[in-house]
């Protein structure tokens, strides 16, 4: 109970009242993983980003296929720049959950952007398996292979982005930079 009283207290905005609840339900029980989660969220939206690891990362010692938990600990990770912790985390995720196209996308992102072209598709692949029509699943694929020249391939994924969502600026932008390669 006073673990939901805490995250009442911050949607309110009141954030040190639902750190002291959120606290004092852990103390009753420690072993409850929610009460975690919810403490991760507080220090998440205030910015102590190590405190909602120490709170995720406890969220998941308790519960190991809580894959949310494992999915904050991706986005915290990657937004201090922990690339290796954040790519074990997501790919936690898809263990438990294989049916979160976003998390496949990030995955691809990352690994695209860390050169690791292969195993970037095979994640970006696997999130148009799971939603065929997720454009930003194919404007990836399109930078991933133009990471690689592959510029056929990248045309033809932005072309398909575009087709699913003609709104997607940054395939248009990507198409019209080809374009003045002259490809």
């Amino acid at each position: 109970m006073r673990g939901n009283l805490g995250t009442i207290y911050s949607m309110l905005g009141n954030q040190e009242e639902a750190l002291g609840l959120i606290k004092q339900a852990i103390k009753l029980d420690p072993h409850y993983s929610v009460a975690y989660m919810n403490l991760g969220a507080i220090y998440a939206d205030t910015g102590e980003t190590s405190g909602a690891i120490a709170a995720y990362e406890q969220a998941v010692r308790i519960n190991p296929n809580n894959a949310k938990a494992h999915y904050y600990l991706g986005k915290l990770y990657q937004s201090i720049s922990k690339t290796k912790e954040a790519i074990a985390a997501y790919k936690k995720v898809t263990v438990i959950d294989s049916s979160q196209s976003d998390v496949y996308i990030i995955l691809g992102s990352i690994l695209g952007n860390e050169g690791f072209y292969p195993e970037a598709l095979n994640y970006l692949r696997q999130a148009v398996r799971i939603d065929p029509s997720d454009a930003l699943a194919y404007s990836f694929i399109g930078i991933t292979y133009a990471k690689m020249k592959q510029w056929g391939k990248a045309k033809k994924a932005w072309i398909k982005a575009l087709e699913i969502n003609p709104k997607l600026s940054e395939a248009r932008d990507n198409l019209e930079k080809l374009k003045q390669l002259g490809y």
